[in-house]
């Protein structure tokens, strides 16, 4: 289906999607559910929250975060910067700004991000 929009703007339209790095939908806000200094980081929290979009569960989340900045029975927007490591059970694990502390792993220096061809 042809679309009815000049091809310069679509491609406006697209390159500021690029740039903002969209990788989870708009309006994805996960409520957090558990908050816990992790027993293996010590200047992290372990977090499992609820995702949800327009009020609708979605999913479960874990995630790391530095200690403090996260509160029980809060809710947070998931950015550009939330990259999903691994689905483990009915949860979906993510790291944060291109660090997995977990792991121990800096994936903003052997990462590139592109944009799928299609």
């Amino acid at each position: 289906m042809a679309s009815s929009k000049p091809a310069e703007e679509s491609q406006e339209e697209t390159a500021e999607a690029t740039q903002t790095g969209i990788l989870l939908p708009d309006g994805l806000v996960f409520f957090t559910r558990y908050v816990q200094r992790d027993a293996k980081l010590e200047d992290f929290d372990r977090i499992l929250a609820d995702c949800r979009h327009d009020g609708q569960f979605i999913f479960q989340v874990g995630l790391h975060a530095p200690v403090g900045k996260l509160q029980k029975g809060k809710a947070y927007q998931l950015g550009a910067n939330a990259r999903i490591k691994r689905v483990q059970g009915n949860r979906v694990e993510i790291y944060l700004n291109g660090i997995d502390h977990a792991a121990g792993i800096d994936y903003t220096t052997v990462t590139e991000v592109l944009e799928l061809p299609f």
